[in-house]
This record gives C-alpha cells, sequence and structure tokens, in this order.
C-alpha cells in the first residue's frame, strides 16, 4: 500500500506529490512561501516534503563560488604556473578547497598533497641545483627560509636537502631543530 501525503487542500501518492511540487517550485519558479501558501501548509512542510522525496532545493539566488572562479584562470595558474591550491585561492579571493572543488569538477587531476612541483618537476635535485644550493647557502650565506622560498619549498626540506648532500649547516639551525625535536618528543610520550 502507497503512502498517501495530505497537503491542505491536496492529496496524493509520493509520485503524484513530488511532481506537483516540482511542477509548483522549480518549474514555475515559487518560494516556499508560495508553494505553502497555495497548499494550505507552512513554507517548513514544503520543505520537509522536497527532503523526502530527495528534491533538490533551488539555489535560492546566489552564485555558488565555483560558478563565480574563472576555470581558464585557475587552469592556467595551476598546470602552467605550478601554483599550490592556496596561493590560486588567495588570487581569486575563494578557498583552496574551492579551487580543488573547481579543478575536480573540470576533470583535472589534481597532484599529491606534499610534493612540491618546481619548473614542472617534483623537488628532486640535479647535480646543477645542488651545486646552486650549495653556493646559496655557504658562499652567499642565504638563509634556508630565503633559499626555501626561492624553490618554492619548505625552510625543512632545504635543511633536509643540506644534510643529504653532506653540507655542513649552520650550528643554530641544527641546534634550533634538535630543541624542536626534543620538545615535540616530550609531549608525545
Amino acid at each position: 500500500m502507497k503512502k498517501v501525503y495530505k497537503l491542505g487542500v491536496f492529496q496524493g501518492t509520493a509520485e503524484e506529490v513530488k511532481s506537483l511540487l516540482i511542477r509548483k517550485y522549480l518549474e514555475e519558479n515559487k518560494t516556499l512561501r508560495e508553494v505553502g501558501k497555495e497548499l494550505g501548509v507552512t513554507h517548513e512542510r514544503v520543505r520537509q516534503l522536497l527532503k523526502r522525496l530527495r528534491i533538490k532545493r533551488k539555489n535560492r539566488g546566489r552564485l555558488s563560488k565555483t560558478d563565480v572562479v574563472n576555470f581558464e584562470e585557475v587552469l592556467k595558474l595551476y598546470e602552467r604556473r605550478n601554483l599550490p591550491l592556496a596561493e590560486i585561492g588567495r588570487r581569486c579571493g575563494v578557498s583552496a578547497y574551492t579551487i580543488a572543488k573547481v579543478l575536480k569538477n573540470n576533470g583535472v587531476k589534481l597532484r599529491r598533497r606534499g610534493w612540491i612541483v618546481v619548473r614542472r618537476r617534483k623537488f628532486f635535485l640535479n647535480d646543477e641545483d645542488k651545486e646552486v644550493l650549495r653556493k646559496m647557502y655557504l658562499e652567499r650565506k642565504m638563509s634556508t627560509q630565503r633559499i626555501a622560498r626561492k624553490f618554492g619549498v619548505s625552510p625543512i626540506t632545504v635543511y633536509r636537502k643540506l644534510k643529504e648532500m653532506g653540507v655542513p649547516t649552520r650550528w643554530w639551525l641544527s641546534l634550533r631543530l634538535r630543541k624542536k625535536q626534543e620538545a615535540s618528543s616530550c609531549t608525545t610520550t
């Protein structure tokens, strides 16, 4: 036995009520209050029925943030300029999550989180880059933070690469990092 819905002046099965609500709410573009007034129920009851019958509600006149963002511009910044989602979001005035949704909705495969792309590749240093990094750190006395900004990675990544290459790091940097590691190991026990 099918469930019968009573809507003030109207009574019908789920399919009949659904078609009536779709016609009045979506096709005739009436508000919940207007539909409720015509059917003799409250706008809240109309909202409940829309939800129960799985009728998608209108956007209520607002544009979603994904509609406002220019996809071509976002794609250019993401693929050609290799900018992170957060930076693209800052430039477009939306969150990184919104940028990710725009890219995913348009079929773009996102880069894995945590991988830094520098010059269209992951942060693997060839011999030439290693020498540049060594000169920046030892000869030009640049900080790991300044080097990190130039390469588009974190200072810790620069520090690790320096250690891998066998470059002697400045004593205060290794001391500061050691203190951080000791402090974090004390709090996790």
